[in-house]
């Protein structure tokens, strides 16, 4: 039987780091994930789910890592610097450091 396998991206912008209410809010948007994939495609959630996240402290907390087991969502592993998964948070400080030394008015 084929398999069809979906990517979904889910970015949050969660606060301060080493907090325990990123891991909450982690959780918060795995359950509106999971919500989401029930609704739209039922059967991926009864033959499992396989997330990639790096390893962020929201990603591997003890918290997540039980909502992830309980669930039965399987953890891809997120290469260390990978610039293949996404160039641009390799690349963007550096396109930024020639400007900081320019001030720019408003042309209003």
């Amino acid at each position: 039987m084929p398999v069809s396998r979906g990517v979904y991206s889910c970015e949050n912008n969660l606060g301060l780091a080493g907090s325990v209410y990123q891991c909450y809010r982690y959780c918060s948007t795995l359950d509106r994930l999971k919500e989401a994939i029930r609704r739209k495609r039922p059967g991926l959630l009864r033959w499992g789910v396989v997330l990639q996240h790096d390893n962020a402290t929201p990603h591997s907390a003890n918290l997540t890592q039980q909502w992830l087991q309980r669930y039965g969502w399987e953890i891809l592993p997120h290469p260390a610097h990978s610039p293949n998964l996404a160039p641009s948070d390799f690349h963007v400080w550096t396109l930024e450091a020639p400007f900081r030394r320019h001030g720019f008015r408003d042309r209003r």
